[in-house]
């Protein structure tokens, strides 16, 4: 299975947990990923348009992590369609912060770090 880019639009809003949002772009696995820090999410795009986050990360290397990423597997058979990114410069802080509020927001069933439990 290869997880396709979208061709109608280039970007995405994430809103997190307080309803602040985050600006993500498409990714195309064919092409080099930025070599810089950031967040990034594997999505699963469902009948109606929209997306589901399945999985929600950060990284020092955008391009380190996200084509060796150890869920990615995981991800595909979920139903991953996508891959959704943007590069986040504040530092370390700034990305844990962003991937725990948007973890415990979206819950996405293969995190299993910052889940809300029912």
């Amino acid at each position: 299975m290869h997880l396709r880019k979208r061709t109608d639009v280039s970007t995405i809003d994430w809103p997190d947990k307080s309803r602040k949002t985050y600006k993500y772009w498409f990714l195309d696995l064919d092409r080099p990923v930025k070599d810089e820090d950031g967040n990034y999410m594997f999505v699963k795009q469902l009948a109606n348009g929209s997306y589901l986050p399945l999985h929600i990360g950060q990284a020092d290397r955008l391009k380190n992590r996200i084509p060796n990423h150890d869920r990615l597997d995981d991800a595909k058979r979920a139903g991953a369609t996508h891959v959704t990114a943007h590069t986040t410069p504040a530092g370390e802080r700034s990305r844990l912060d962003e991937e725990r509020d948007l973890i415990q927001h979206r819950n996405p069933s293969l995190n299993v770090q910052h889940c809300n439990v029912s």
